[in-house]
């Protein structure tokens, strides 16, 4: 069984793969469908950037740090809950789930992960959250990054001339 330590700083790496192509659309954004959307990528990038910053706060060991980034994953899910085109939202909302319950457990521990290490029925517990339904959605996730967000390639401007 894989320790919260571990599997939390695999969460942040699978997580910021499975979002890390996605970015903004340069394109037309004049009907709603494609400004929603870029709205939507556009969370997804800050939600990346909060889960990028997941694995230095379980490696911290401090407390205050994995509770302000959990709680900070829960609120950005909760965007994302509401934002998420109805094509990717139950993937978004399985990973909600998912995060919801990880800051409830470790909630339950003051976000002390010795604390959570060291309960076996704690330990237990957040190896049943790190579900194949969960790694699925994340796979979802990323292909709906790859080919939904992905931006158009930016020509570099010409070099400026004196």
């Amino acid at each position: 069984m894989r320790t919260p330590v571990r599997s939390l700083a695999a969460l942040a790496i699978t997580a910021g793969v499975a979002l890390g192509a996605c970015s903004t659309s340069d394109g037309d954004s004049s009907t709603a469908n494609t400004n929603s959307q870029d709205v939507f990528c556009g969370l997804l990038l800050s939600f990346r950037a909060t889960i990028d910053s997941l694995s230095d706060d379980v490696n911290s060991g401090d407390p205050a740090a994995l509770k302000d980034v959990l709680q900070r994953m829960v609120s950005q899910s909760g965007v994302l809950h509401e934002r998420a085109p109805d094509d990717i939202k139950p993937d978004v909302d399985t990973y909600a789930s998912f995060i919801t319950q990880v800051d409830a457990l470790f909630a339950g521990k003051g976000y002390d992960i010795a604390a959570v290490e060291g309960d076996e029925q704690a330990a237990a517990k957040f190896a049943e959250l790190n579900s194949d339904a969960v790694d699925a959605s994340l796979g979802q996730l990323r292909a709906y990054a790859d080919q939904d967000c992905a931006a158009a390639p930016v020509t570099p401007a010409p070099p400026a001339t004196s």
